[in-house]
């Protein structure tokens, strides 16, 4: 072989991988962090290592790609990351992950008299987008001691809401009881006073007074429950902002069961049993309950049944990949979420799904990974929810999906942390399930990443007010400010670095 021909055969060679390293700063110091684990989920593989005493840890002979990295389980701090995107022109990068000391709220939890009272969960709520839905982002909790006292740890610093909810226990309580009660003083969130909590910020003392409403009673009946069962009914508030129970009892034989010292508003009542049939559950739908004595509709149990499916892609599945279904008839977290077990080909089992609507998630995507289509029995399962029935689930994936990497900035150049940044399809035609954007929250210096979706042009906007949770951009919306978004046309595998101006939104039409 002629040497110039092997030049060029090792020239090529040693531009099929490269190398990332990583350095772990306190994003208030500046100074090296040692000792944390750092991950990197790439197009082949994952690897993982561990920063050395100057906070920096260096990986070789990764193939070229995209390169989500990450560090997380550090004592005292909050998780970071960052991507990195490697190409034969930039075979070497360094990667700066700034990781912010976790912060905390406390304070007491007292009733009208002025009293501590025990038992009272306390939550720290931060609202966002899930992907392309309205929804929670966060939230973390605690309870109240002896004293009246609490505190929750291990937060990010952002915008938060704080929300204490009594416990409601069955029983026959009338009168005013303490509800739920938001900070500072409301019994509903537009009222409630955010808290704005800085990077390893200790809030306190944050106190709340319970508010004292009317209450009644919900009852009902769990039809024919079978005689060998075993199980719990599960009251819910149709409105609160986490799906934590407000309390429980055991199914009767008779199946009646009622739940008393409630506030007006909108309630659930969710059962599971089991027997010797196996698991069963049912619930009651949203009840409303307003100054009297209200009885639920019948609660049928059901039998769960399984879920099958492929995960089809002509790349390797990535390590990290995960499937869910997450229960939408029930507002936060409460319902199922199941985890499905996937195999190396790719086919995934849920042993057991009940018979209700769940949205179809898919996580753990290498760099520049996205479903392109998702199918129950010929049906969309991707843009709007399905009720397994049996069908097999067929999942599509490709991984020639684009990256936006960039940094929200006012007019005058400095960078804005904690705002919404969405990308929209282009023509508010093409699916962006289920509708039609996608959506991150900038960190405290202003930094973004958006990945995840197939090439095309796109409109980014950046918000510098965050949205009411139960409000989703329409087309109309983000069409009317068009004029205000940057545009964006992205071809396959093509990482775009931008810087995008923060936008003042007063209101959502």
């Amino acid at each position: 072989m002629p040497l110039a021909a092997l030049a060029l055969l090792l020239a090529q060679a040693a531009v099929e991988s490269g190398s990332i390293e990583v350095r772990s700063v306190d994003a208030l110091t500046g100074q090296p962090v040692a000792g944390a684990p750092i991950y990197l989920n790439g197009p082949a593989k994952a690897v993982s290592g561990k920063t050395g005493e100057d906070g920096r840890a260096s990986f070789t002979d990764l193939p070229m790609g995209v390169y989500p990295v990450a560090t997380f389980g550090v004592p005292g701090y909050n998780r970071a990351s960052n991507p990195v995107r490697l190409t034969p022109k930039d075979a070497k990068a360094v990667v700066r992950l700034a990781m912010y000391p976790e912060s905390e709220i406390a304070g007491r939890v007292l009733d009208s008299r002025g009293e501590p009272v025990a038992g009272v969960s306390v939550t720290a709520v931060r609202f966002g987008y899930v992907g392309s839905r309205p929804g929670i982002v966060s939230f973390h909790g605690a309870l109240t001691d002896d004293s009246g006292v609490y505190r929750i740890r291990r937060l990010l610093p952002g915008r938060y809401t704080l929300v204490a909810q009594p416990r409601v226990l069955p029983g026959f309580l009338e009168g005013e009881v303490e509800a739920r009660t938001y900070f500072a003083g409301s019994p509903t969130r537009p009222g409630a006073t955010p808290l704005l909590i800085a990077p390893g910020e200790k809030r306190e003392p944050v106190d709340i007074a319970l508010l004292r409403t009317p209450s009644t009673c919900l009852s009902g009946q769990v039809a024919e429950v079978p005689g060998s069962a075993n199980g719990t009914i599960r009251l819910y508030d149709a409105d609160a902002e986490t799906g934590a129970p407000l309390g429980s009892a055991p199914i009767e034989p008779t199946g009646e069961f009622e739940f008393c010292g409630l506030p007006e508003g909108t309630y659930q009542v969710h059962a599971t049993a089991s027997g010797d049939g196996g698991p069963l559950s049912g619930s009651s739908g949203p009840v409303a309950v307003l100054d009297r004595a209200v009885r639920a509709p019948p609660i049928p149990l059901q039998p769960p049944g399984p879920v099958r499916g492929v995960i089809q892609t002509d790349e390797r599945l990535p390590p990290a990949l995960r499937l869910s279904l997450q229960g939408v008839s029930l507002r936060g977290t409460f319902g199922e979420s199941l985890q499905a077990r996937i195999d190396l080909d790719g086919t995934f089992f849920i042993p057991a799904a009940a018979a209700r609507e769940y949205w179809l998630s898919v996580s753990g995507l290498a760099g520049g990974m996205y479903v392109r289509e998702a199918k129950f029995a010929n049906r969309d399962a991707w843009s709007q929810p399905f009720q397994p029935d049996g069908s097999e689930l067929r999942i599509v994936l490709e991984a020639d999906g684009p990256t936006v990497l960039g940094r929200v900035e006012r007019r005058e150049g400095e960078a804005v942390g904690e705002t919404v940044v969405l990308l929209a399809a282009h023509d508010l035609q093409a699916t962006f399930p289920p509708n039609q954007f996608l959506s991150t929250r900038a960190n405290f210096e202003g930094e973004f990443q958006i990945t995840g979706f197939p090439p095309g042009r796109y409109r980014l906007l950046a918000f510098t007010r965050e949205l009411p949770s139960n409000a989703s951009p329409s087309p109309e919306w983000i069409a009317a400010h068009a004029s205000r978004a940057l545009e964006l046309d992205l071809g396959p595998r093509q990482t775009k670095n931008v810087t995008v101006e923060a936008v003042r939104i007063t209101h959502l039409d």
